[in-house]
């Protein structure tokens, strides 16, 4: 599995992926005219961008067991949760679309952009979780592998 990444840089140590949330391709417009009779004409058809909508959450401390309560404060001395807010924050500021990778996409890379409030939900001191939603102005998903073919064979039909 890959990694979660924006700009090149590495968020994965930061935040952990809880579910990605895509649309089966992009959103269409269509433009229409009445028909007398036989209901419309298709005028054109558009496509739009893309929107994928990553929740993560943010965790300042690390447990040797699976159960730990979200709502109790840290009793050691965590990374300070505002430091790293701050830090995502400056990664994913930016005013021109990055190439963004994700987990469950091993070669593939979109260009994206942030788009919208990224608000934590104010879970804990330690612990807390946003949705991060990227615009994908090309709508596609971009090939990290190529494949040479040296010796192309033409077949009729």
């Amino acid at each position: 599995m890959s990694n979660f990444s924006f700009k090149g840089i590495d968020l994965s140590p930061f935040l952990k992926v809880l579910k990605i949330e895509r649309s089966l391709g992009n959103e269409r417009n269509v433009t229409t005219n009445n028909a007398p009779k036989l209901g419309v004409n298709v005028q054109e058809v558009s496509f739009d961008a893309k929107i994928i909508k990553v929740k993560v959450s943010i965790i300042t401390r690390q447990f040797d067991n699976d159960f730990c309560d979200t709502t109790e404060f840290a009793t050691i001395n965590p990374v300070n949760l505002n430091e790293m807010r701050e830090h995502i924050a400056s990664v994913l500021h930016t005013d021109v679309v990055s190439r963004l990778e994700l987990p469950d996409e091993e070669n593939r890379y979109y260009l994206a952009i942030p788009k919208g409030d990224i608000e934590l939900a104010g879970i804990s001191d330690w612990y807390d979780e946003t949705t991060i939603e990227f615009l994908i102005p090309d709508g596609v998903a971009h090939s990290t592998s190529y494949r040479r073919f040296d010796n192309p064979k033409t077949v009729d039909d």
